[in-house]
Parts: C-alpha cells; structure tokens; sequence
C-alpha cells in the first residue's frame, strides 16, 4: 500500500506528511511567523492583520508510488471520495466534512467524519466515516464505513429538510447533565421542497442514529438574519461556562445574498438549548439589528466577494485566556466568473471581533491553496483540489488540553475539485495538518 514521507518543497504544493502512527513531530511542519507591523483590512471584525501571531502552513496528505525515491514526487490525494456506484448514496460526490472526536467510543474508532453527500439522482444527504486516524485511512473493526446517518426521506413532517439535507455541523456533549441519548448533537442546512434553507437540530446517543429533529428558531434568513436571505453552513461549539447554568452553544453560520450578487457573509448566534437563537454582533447588536461578524473584502482583496463556511476551534486556557479560531472560505470574484476559492484564517478574543491571520498584504494571505495547475498528478491531469479549496472542518490538539494523542497540531479537512474539471470533477474530500510554533 502506498506510504507517507517527507518531501521537498516545491512550487505551488505543500510539503508531504507521515501517519502520526509512524513518525514524529520532530518530522513535521516548517511553520512560518509573521513578524512584520499589520496594516488595515477591509470587512466586518476589524481587519487588522497580525504581525505576531503563527502563519500556518499546513501539509497536504500525499500517497507516493515508491516512498524510497527522493525524486517520487507523490500525489496529492484525497481521503474520501464518491463511490461511482450506482445506488450508493455518495456515488457522485462527497462534500463539506465535518469531524468530531469521542475518545469514549467502545470500538476506539473516536474520529468521525460526517459528510455532504450526493447520489446519481442529485439526492444530498448525510454520510459518516469513523477511524482511529485522523485521515481515515485505516479501518477499525465495529467501526463505521460510509453509511448515510440523515436523508430527506427521513423528514418527520417538519417539510424543513424533505428536500436535501447538507453540510453537517457535530458537538460531543461530555458533560455529565447531559441525558446519554443526546451525547452527540448535530446541526445542518436542509432544504424544503420550495428551495427554502433552515438549520435543523437532532441528537443521538451513538452518532449514527439520529431522532428529534426541530428546526432552529430566531434565525430566519430576512427576519432574524437581515444581511442574507438564506443561511447554511452552520458551524457549533460547547462553550462552557464557570457554571453549568452559563454554559451556552455559539453558532457561526453563512448569510447568503441570493436575492442581489449572491455574495456571502459570517453571522453569529447563541443559545443556551440549541433549539432557540439569538443572533449577534460585535457592535453589541442583536436579532434583526445584528450585522455580521465578517463580510466581504475581510483581511484583503482575495475574499472582496465572499466570506463563507466557516469552521470554528475555541482553546480555553482558563477564564481570563480564551483564544476563539476561524477557518472560512473566501473568494474575490462571483464562481460565475471563474473564482478559485480558497481557506482562510483568524482569531478571536470572543468569537465576535475578528483578526486574520497572515503575512500583511493587500491581498490576505489563505492558509489553504488549490495544488498549482502547473504541477500534474501522475496521470498527467491536474491534481484532485487544483480548482478549489473550501468547507473547512478544523481540530485542534493543543498541549493544555488535549483531545487526542498529540500536542501542538492543528488538522484541516476540507473539500476540493479539479480545475477546469467541469461535470466530470466532483467535490471530494481532503486533509493537512501543521504544527505552528
């Protein structure tokens, strides 16, 4: 089977990385420090760029026909793909990842990814994938392969989500008040038969078996939500509180201009139940007075169009030292136009008021990258995520409070195509990682 090693760096492509089963941190990442002065950016959050903060400069996941050569360039890979077989649910494409961990899981298999995916009917669903590696490479026995967890056929009458239900959001909630048959909570975009979007809420005890779907009140897109006229992309975490009465679920999701330029900007919301929101902002407003907490043009000019699918990490360090991260997609043009989408990133004291992340440029600077049309796979064509680079899903093992089995590194799954590849390049699913300083 194909191997993992470290390779040079070339032009356009991302150094190559090992299963952390095999080898080190010592072999990792080059991260990068940005170290000169910030200079303004445009968007909503602020828009200062950091002139101190880590850069990330993640790793690619790459397969190599001969791990012994030095010369093997490798090929960038994806970990999930569309199946290609008639009947199956992913058949066509497998898209927006979302990847949550429970260390409790009898099985050991305490990755799942949970992902959009779409059959030869364009029906869109949602699928899981469970491993003890975070590439999902490798199988566990008892584990989960591939089995669709929410389809619209599964629609209690709410005629929320009969239609299509997309890019899953999951939180393990730990905590010991919480009824074992709602450990696992999700959030996703569905879709009614009109074309109506909402963000509809369900629980599980296993994570493969979800009832009690509601849809999510206050964040009607036009009424709560008056900088978009349709929402998706919902992004959740647990933030925890100094007591369990405070503790409180903090959303970040997409706020679509379908009815103008179909640009796209971040909005925030919180609630204490899950169900029942209240939209955001920085400025101290809320409902329908809340603006967004990014918008076009945030950080430079490769996101002046759109803002969209965010994916958000909170490290807590105790009650004075909190530290919220964002990925998101940014793109400067209209996907009409021909934009290649790319992920990029920033930080938080509070979740709300924003700072990129990046070398200072007028541009921005994305931490994710389409692999350089330049560079061919060993077919001769271009590699799988050479179009785009978009839906991040993020972790993050920080060395104070670490989740899985090693410290300091932060991992990135992500969707991407083929460029210029048209009906014949699906989404499919990638990963990288980094260790930043």
């Amino acid at each position: 089977m194909p191997l993992y090693r470290p390779a040079a760096p070339a032009q356009g492509r991302s150094l190559a990385f090992p299963p952390a089963s095999i080898l080190s941190l010592s072999i990792l990442l080059i991260p990068l420090l940005a170290t000169l002065p910030g200079c303004g950016g445009g968007g909503g959050g602020g828009g200062a760029i950091s002139g101190t903060s880590p850069v990330l400069d993640y790793s690619k996941y790459r397969v190599y026909a001969d791990p012994n050569d030095p010369n093997d360039p490798g090929s960038v890979e994806p970990i999930l793909s569309e199946t290609g077989a008639a009947g199956d649910f992913d058949s066509d494409e497998v898209d927006s990842p979302a990847v949550a961990v429970d260390k409790s899981r009898p099985n050991g298999d305490f990755f799942l990814l949970y992902y959009e995916a779409q059959d030869a009917a364009g029906v869109l669903s949602i699928g899981l994938l469970t491993s003890d590696e975070e590439d999902f490479q490798s199988s566990v026995p008892g584990g989960i392969d591939r089995t669709q967890v929410i389809a619209p056929s599964q629609d209690p009458g709410l005629g929320a989500f009969d239609a299509a239900a997309t890019d899953p959001t999951v939180v393990v909630d730990k905590r010991s008040t919480t009824p074992a048959s709602e450990r696992y909570k999700m959030w996703f975009e569905g879709r009614d038969t009109g074309g109506t979007s909402s963000i509809i809420y369900c629980t599980s005890a296993d994570g493969v078996t979800w009832t009690g779907f509601q849809v999510c009140s206050n964040l009607s897109a036009g009424v709560d939500v008056t900088f978009g006229d349709r929402i998706g992309d919902p992004t959740v975490i647990l933030d925890k509180g100094a007591l369990p009465s405070a503790d409180r679920f903090r959303m970040w999701f997409d706020a679509v201009d379908e009815g103008g330029d179909g640009s796209t900007r971040i909005g925030y919301a919180e609630s204490v139940d899950g169900v029942a929101w209240t939209v955001r902002d920085a400025g101290g407003n809320s409902g329908a007075l809340a603006g967004p907490v990014i918008a076009p043009g945030f950080g430079g000019a490769l996101t002046a169009f759109t803002v969209e699918q965010p994916a958000v990490v909170l490290l807590e360090g105790g009650a004075t030292n909190l530290l919220y991260h964002i990925w998101y997609t940014g793109g400067d043009v209209p996907a009409s136009e021909g934009t290649e989408d790319q992920i990029f990133y920033a930080t938080s004291p509070d979740g709300l008021s924003w700072t990129p992340e990046g070398i200072p440029s007028p541009y921005g600077l994305p931490v994710l990258q389409p692999t350089s049309d330049s560079i061919p796979d060993e077919g001769g064509g271009f590699e799988w995520d050479s179009g785009d680079t978009r839906q991040p899903a993020a972790l993050i093992d920080d060395a104070g409070t670490p989740t899985l089995y090693e410290d300091d590194i932060y991992h990135l799954w992500y969707a991407g195509d083929v460029e210029n590849g048209g009906a014949g390049s699906p989404n499919r699913i990638g990963y990288a990682k980094d260790a930043p300083p």
